[in-house]
């Protein structure tokens, strides 16, 4: 039971320090402009993780944003996916074909030699 009010009580302080930690640059950013890209993105991902703060625009601004940006990554990691998929099964198909195009080169090889050594003989034409 020791444990768990521990685990508890750090959970309390991790949610407070979020807290905190997004006042802090909210303000800063509100201030002073600072528009640095790893703080507004440090915003966003606290936006999803604080308490609701329905009466502040800049966190109902900043949690959208999170979560239409986490939706395109979802899409681009898919869209990726599917163009690896379809590549690998255009390489696989070019793949078939190189190899078949080496089949008829040895193969035309072959009746090269076979010509040239006087193997072949034309039909007897009337």
């Amino acid at each position: 039971m020791g444990v768990e009010l521990a685990r508890e009580a750090v959970g309390r302080e991790i949610q407070q320090k979020k807290e905190e930690l997004y006042d802090v640059i909210a303000k800063a950013e509100q201030s002073f402009g600072t528009s640095n890209f790893q703080n507004l993105r440090l915003l966003q991902h606290l936006s999803v993780q604080v308490n609701p703060r329905p009466w502040d625009w800049e966190w109902r601004h900043l949690r959208f944003s999170r979560r239409v940006n986490s939706v395109l990554e979802m899409a681009g990691f898919f869209s990726l996916g599917c163009m690896v998929s379809h590549w690998s099964k255009k390489y696989k198909k070019l793949r078939e074909a190189n190899e078949e195009l080496r089949g008829l080169e040895e193969e035309l090889r072959v009746l090269k030699e076979e010509h040239e050594a006087g193997e072949w003989h034309r039909p007897m034409s009337n």
